[in-house]
């Protein structure tokens, strides 16, 4: 697998193997799984400026549930076997990456999180690309993209959980600017003016952006609370920036870790969040699975949106594999593409490829989870307000 050594030494780290390449495979040898292993690819932007913070916790979840599987037994008796590719938020090295992973025989892509590339090619490559998030147009046709969330298009539940919780009528949009964003801010557009409701600006933010005075200014101008849309550090920094400038408006953010946003104190009070799967405040068996997994095989890992992603994925894969009599990227993208009811540990409702989402014009036909969670941050905890998943996007 093409590297470049930069991206690999994070990817290494994300693991907590000592690796010569960015694989993991060594922990079989104290699992259950003691036959020829199973190689699977995670595509991962763990480096370069597009997005202002890596990504990590996602290879972090994928890599405690490939080591869980692997000591129940793995597949089969087949261990599962990780390679890490650091897609750099560059569309090219993400295109190399779905190269590689078929390259490698990979019985599928698990977790996909980057900005591009990779999609098209893992189509044309017929891999099986579970857990990708959805962040381009592409990622919500692609045959073989299997999403848990709503990506770009959840960002209409930033605009919901304002309407509906804090009864805003103006929101402003802070949005990061990076390929994909027009789509985000387009839909919470429609889906203000849908309810006789404005977007009061759309604010364009770099990531990383050095001052974020100016643009907390832009996003609250002639706005009754803001949207932030932005990478999780810079969701941070934003809404401190707010809280001391004196910026008092609502504010909603998208499925940050807790223990991160305890990081800012009491900056974070009245701080909305939109899951797109089931927040860790909420409990659960597969919350417990996922923590349990967490704690004993990365324990330094936070726990976020994009860790459950990653573990949620392999599980997923795991358990579709384990019904297989032959694991190849050809038999998994059939038994993908025909399944009903798929487990989703809790985290999300029972998922069935097998019947493509045609609403929104047909559009995004990928689109399985229509639904989110709502919390606020209340004398610094996550207060769930929606015990239950919310739809947020209609259509059948």
């Amino acid at each position: 697998m093409r590297r470049v050594r930069g991206g690999l030494a994070i990817a290494a780290l994300a693991v907590g193997v000592a690796v010569t390449g960015s694989t993991l495979g060594r922990d079989n040898e104290a699992s259950g799984a003691t036959r020829a292993p199973i190689p699977i690819t995670t595509i991962v932007d763990l480096s370069g400026p597009a997005v202002g913070s890596s990504f990590k916790t996602s290879v972090n979840g994928a890599t405690a549930a490939v080591q869980a599987v692997n000591a129940a037994g793995g597949i089969n008796g087949r261990p599962l076997k990780l390679t890490v590719c650091d897609s750099k938020t560059d569309p090219n090295a993400g295109a190399q990456c779905a190269r590689d992973a078929a390259k490698s025989n990979a019985a599928a892509v698990v977790g996909q999180l980057q900005l591009g590339g990779a999609t098209a090619t893992l189509q044309r490559e017929g891999i099986a690309s579970v857990g990708s998030v959805p962040l381009n147009p592409e990622d919500f046709k692609a045959k073989t993209a299997f999403p848990f969330s709503a990506g770009n298009i959840g960002t209409r539940g930033l605009a919901g959980i304002l309407v509906n919780q804090a009864k805003a009528k103006r929101i402003g949009v802070a949005i990061t600017a990076i390929p994909g964003a027009d789509l985000a801010a387009n839909l919470i557009k429609t889906y203000m003016q849908t309810r006789g409701l404005s977007v009061a600006n759309v604010t364009s933010v770099p990531p990383g952006a050095a001052d974020l005075t100016p643009l907390v200014a832009a996003a609250a101008r002639g706005a009754d609370a803001i949207a932030v849309v932005l990478s999780p550090a810079d969701t941070l920094r934003f809404v401190q920036t707010a809280r001391q400038n004196g910026v008092k408006l609502p504010m909603s953010a998208y499925a940050m870790a807790a223990q991160e946003v305890q990081k800012i104190g009491s900056a974070a009070e009245g701080l909305y969040e939109a899951f797109p799967i089931r927040p860790l405040s909420a409990g659960g068996t597969g919350v417990k699975q996922f923590t349990a997994e967490m704690k004993k095989y990365q324990p330094k890992a936070n726990r976020d949106f994009f860790a459950v992603n990653g573990w949620l994925a392999v599980h997923m894969f795991a358990d579709v594999a384990k019904k297989l009599k032959t694991v190849n990227k050809a038999s998994v993208l059939k038994a993908m593409s025909s399944s009903r009811n798929l487990d989703g540990y809790g985290f999300i409702p029972a998922m069935s490829p097998a019947v493509p989402f045609k609403g929104l014009g047909g559009n995004f036909p990928r689109l399985f989870n229509r639904s989110a969670f709502y919390v606020q941050w209340r004398s610094g905890k996550e207060k769930l307000l929606t015990p239950t998943a919310q739809l947020v996007i209609n259509g059948g």
